[in-house]
């Protein structure tokens, strides 16, 4: 990992860790960009934080997402808006959420 790749995940998890939010989100547009999810997943789990990640974008698909822990896969944008009213709405275990939006 380049030293710019650790400042993005070392930043994303003090955000976590500051603001306590109910998911996290991550887009991947490019191939280059997509492995960043993996290292921010595990550094999730690592400090024991296990909220949704919902990933997507042009260079990910469901079957990519599915293999991180914490990953939630939305097809469209707009699926970010329909994960987080399900966890509001009280679905917050990662395997609920992953029946409801993945879709195969």
């Amino acid at each position: 990992m380049t030293l710019e790749g650790t400042f993005l995940w070392t930043k994303v998890i003090e955000a976590v860790i500051a603001n306590k939010p109910i998911m996290l989100t991550g887009t991947a547009l490019m191939t280059t960009t997509m492995y960043a999810f993996k290292e921010v997943n595990d550094k999730l789990i690592e400090k024991g934080i296990k909220i949704p990640f919902a990933c997507g974008g042009g260079a990910v698909n469901q079957d990519f997402v599915s293999q991180y822990d914490l990953g939630i896969y939305g097809e469209e944008a707009s699926d970010a808006v329909k994960i987080a009213d399900a966890i509001i709405g009280g679905v917050d275990d990662i395997e609920e959420l992953r029946e409801e939006f993945h879709k195969h």
